[in-house]
């Protein structure tokens, strides 16, 4: 997969969010509006924050290190490619765990939230990818 991919995934992705956050809003539940206003709007925050975060600063970070430390710069390009590849790990232990909670107690509200661990599978794929095109 190649960076254009990446950004039709993180734009389709980015929809589905949006359109999940709006039917959650007209989903009969105890919450008020308000409430439901906000997790939409934490949702749909969180995703675009998560994925920029992790698919940017990991890079950038290593490009840091390059301009002042050479010496360092190749452990901090095996630890920050170590550290993409955990991300996209515990994102989807994190998704699995979510399913199994979402199952076991049917509380399917919860189920945007598998969006925010597909941001941060993404913007860890992205990151790696980046770092190894280096």
């Amino acid at each position: 997969m190649d960076e254009v991919k990446i950004n039709k995934y993180y734009k389709i992705l980015s929809i589905v969010t949006l359109v999940a956050s709006l039917v959650l809003l007209f989903l009969p539940d105890e919450q008020g509006i308000p409430q439901k206003l906000g997790t939409a709007f934490g949702v749909n925050l969180s995703f675009h924050l998560v994925f920029q975060f992790l698919s940017r600063v990991p890079y950038g970070f290593s490009q840091l290190m390059e301009k002042e430390n050479l010496s360092i710069a190749n452990l901090a390009n095996k630890l920050l490619k170590g550290f993409s590849t955990a991300t996209m790990l515990l994102a989807v232990i994190g998704t699995l765990g979510l399913l199994y909670a979402i199952i076991s107690e049917q509380y399917y509200e919860r189920m945007i939230m598998i969006t925010l661990f597909a941001g941060v599978f993404l913007g860890g794929y992205a990151s790696k990818l980046k770092l190894n095109n280096k």
